[in-house]
């Protein structure tokens, strides 16, 4: 008769219960990784929204601080006060002079620059069309009797080129005349705001 021996244990019955626990087991582990990577993804999102905020706000100070040191570097009331003792110290009205130095422009002179240093000098930059203007210009500041001395510095002149719509060429000529005026402060203060001559 044979014997029929096996040594190997025999396949037992599995226990559902402990196969169900391992699945739920996975299951939860599973959902609570998926629940970590969320709220991480999420933290990151955030955090970086975080960053782009502090960075724009430190760009937005920078800025501010810019426009405070420039307010800072501007004049301050005191230098101000100042600037107005130094123009009531003004022997002569300004207005007056650049009144008087504009009705002795021809009709087509323009003024490119006026400086008046408050000390009866004045430094005009006039444009005009012809020389002949310049030279008129510098001869009625002769006769003027609120000018005591004039100079005519310089004299440059500038081509300006165009063509019609026939196809015709035009050149006009510009010419800006620098003077030095010395003014009468004497006449000047008789005269007081009258600016008729």
């Amino acid at each position: 008769m044979l014997a029929d021996i096996n040594l190997l244990p025999q396949p037992g019955r599995r226990r559902p219960l402990v196969t169900l626990f391992l699945l739920v087991l996975v299951v939860f582990n599973l959902a609570f990784l998926g629940f970590l990577y969320f709220h991480y993804t999420k933290f990151a999102d955030h955090l970086n929204v975080l960053e782009t905020s502090l960075a724009n706000a430190q760009e937005l100070r920078q800025m501010q601080e810019e426009k405070l040191r420039e307010l800072s570097t501007a004049p301050s009331a005191h230098d101000l006060e100042e600037i107005v003792r130094w123009l009531e110290q003004i022997p002569v009205s300004t207005a007056q002079i650049l009144r008087h130095t504009t009705e002795l422009l021809p009709a087509r002179g323009y003024f490119l620059q006026y400086e008046y240093t408050g000390q009866g000098d004045v430094r005009l930059t006039v444009q005009f069309d012809t020389l002949e203007e310049a030279a008129s210009y510098l001869h009625a500041l002769h006769q003027s009797p609120l000018i005591a001395e004039v100079a005519l510095i310089s004299i440059d002149t500038s081509t300006l080129t165009w063509s019609d719509s026939e196809g015709e060429g035009e050149t006009e000529y510009r010419h800006v005349a620098q003077y030095e005026i010395t003014l009468n402060l004497n006449e000047a203060q008789d005269r007081g705001g009258n600016y008729e001559l």
